[in-house]
């Protein structure tokens, strides 16, 4: 629906064949582009834009009392689960948010790219003031803020990111260089790429902390092996991120040192946890089994002269 002025007259921008607000001799809106405005965008702001953030925070609104039950939870709890009591409509709020991103993306062509980054900072600043004010996550666990420095983190690399735009519009200003352009360069790829690397370790997080459950549920059903098996795979990919190591005595066995590695670094960051806990022993295992080593990682420390318990081997 986004026009561009050419001349007197203004064309659309995905085909410029296409005049906007094409009138008649009567002065009445004719011609393709007002149909479209009429029977798609006008349909798509009421329905979609407006009426899908609205319909789903009335819906909320009514069952307020009831979103944790069963059935509730169950049909919408992905519009809610992770936000706190207070801001259980946080998702027609970000709804809103991404809109009007798009909305600056589009409309604003005509402006410059120079009016846009303007108006996607404002956005980011106005969205960043909002979400440390209200808070509406949940912590994953005591102590822990995940989700909300995760969401604080994501808009503050948006805002600096079209902060760092507006700079490669001043190449006419005299202390503009190839110098300061790549720095600049390098300034926006490296937030970036920085936050890609948290965002990834925070996600590996909060899927072993899912993890937990599963693990709980196929002992209780026996299936002991698969537990090991599910626990070495997440580790491994959480492996990257790790910043603690702890070396076995073999070195020349690689998995004993690789399972070691990842579950210390798994416990330094999930300290008294049910799952830690289940890890730890599974570490211990491990390690009896392939070094024929009998410690065993307890819950403040290493505890000698026990054996593995039976519950964890697989």
């Amino acid at each position: 629906m986004a026009c561009m002025p050419i001349g007197k007259n203004t064309y659309l921008q995905r085909d410029l064949n296409i005049r906007c607000w094409e009138t008649d001799s009567n002065g009445h809106f004719t011609g393709v582009h007002f149909a479209f405005v009429l029977y798609l965008f006008l349909p798509g702001v009421v329905l979609w834009v407006i009426g899908m953030p609205l319909l789903t925070y009335i819906v909320l609104k009514i069952n307020k009392n009831k979103l944790y039950h069963k059935t509730m939870k169950f049909r919408m709890g992905t519009l809610y689960v992770g936000y706190t009591a207070n801001c259980y409509y946080w998702e027609s709020i970000v709804s809103i948010r991404k809109c009007a991103v798009l909305a600056a993306s589009v409309f604003l062509v005509s402006f410059g790219a120079e009016t846009q980054a303007l108006a996607g900072m404002m956005i980011c600043m106005v969205s960043l003031i909002v979400h440390l004010y209200f808070k509406p996550f949940i912590p994953v666990c005591e102590g822990r803020e995940t989700l909300f420095w995760a969401e604080f983190w994501a808009l503050f690399v948006a805002f600096l990111t079209f902060w760092t735009g507006l700079f490669f519009f001043q190449a006419e200003k005299p202390w503009w260089s190839n110098q300061v352009s790549r720095g600049f360069a390098i300034e926006l790829i490296s937030i970036n790429i920085l936050f890609m690397i948290m965002a990834m370790r925070w996600y590996l997080i909060l899927k072993l902390m899912d993890t937990s459950d599963l693990i709980m549920t196929k002992e209780l059903q026996g299936g002991k092996l698969y537990c090991c098996i599910v626990v070495l795979l997440y580790c491994c990919s959480f492996s990257f991120f790790s910043t603690c190591s702890v070396c076995s005595d073999d070195s020349d066995d690689f998995f004993p040192f690789l399972f070691s590695f990842l579950v210390a670094g798994c416990c330094s960051r999930r300290k008294g946890s049910p799952f830690c806990k289940e890890v730890s022993i599974l570490y211990a295992i491990a390690c009896a089994r392939v070094e024929g080593d009998t410690k065993l990682v307890g819950k403040e420390g290493v505890a000698n002269d026990h054996q593995a318990p039976d519950h964890g081997q697989p």
